[in-house]
């Protein structure tokens, strides 16, 4: 007899593959579609993240901070193979598919400083020299990085994160938790020194 059987139709569990699906973001979700040609959309239209600074700044962020290498001899392939943890591959990959490459990224804003994932802490950070100082990226669990967060990016610049902004957030993950997803929050901050 049986009493569960798993069903695991896009590897995650079977080959430990994750892939980026939809970036949620203040004005809402862009999704990223899994075809012939990845791409971002929104509704019926395509996003670039040439034209979507939230888009791009979320993909930037998960690039950089990032421990993982991503492999693919095809610009269009979204299925790409990757080494290192499944959920930074798969954040590599996304962004890969806005055509952001962590080489590249890395050749303008060079890695200063890595703060591993902790698990008391729940997040990760790297550091980066820039132009204007030093952009720390950072990933997480949601709750971690919105207990620390004190704004949100939105379209016409950044917005203070108050209490019931959070609780907002914190809905949001637990609909995309139902959904099956596994949701990552995405922060960045610039400061004057790596310390």
């Amino acid at each position: 007899g049986t009493n569960v059987i798993c069903s695991d139709k896009t590897g995650t569990l079977t080959e430990n593959r994750m892939t980026l699906s939809r970036v949620v973001l203040a004005d809402g979700e862009i999704a990223l579609e899994h075809s012939e040609q990845a791409r971002f959309r929104r509704d019926d239209a395509t996003v670039s993240a040439d034209e979507h600074a939230g888009l791009r700044a979320a993909l930037e962020v998960g690039a950089l901070c990032n421990a993982a290498s991503l492999e693919t001899d095809d610009d269009t392939d979204v299925d790409r193979r990757g080494e290192g943890d499944p959920t930074e591959v798969a954040l590599l990959a996304g962004a890969a598919a806005a055509d952001i490459r962590r080489d590249a990224l890395l050749e303008n804003q060079p890695e200063l400083r890595r703060e591993e994932f902790d698990p008391g802490r729940m997040m990760m950070a790297t550091f980066h020299r820039g132009d204007g100082g030093i952009r720390v990226a950072v990933k997480g669990a949601p709750e971690a990085v919105l207990q620390v967060a004190t704004a949100v990016m939105t379209e016409d610049g950044e917005e203070p994160l108050d209490d019931a902004g959070r609780d907002d957030w914190r809905e949001r993950n637990e609909a995309l938790a139902r959904e099956g997803f596994r949701a990552l929050a995405l922060a960045e901050k610039t400061v004057s020194s790596d310390d």
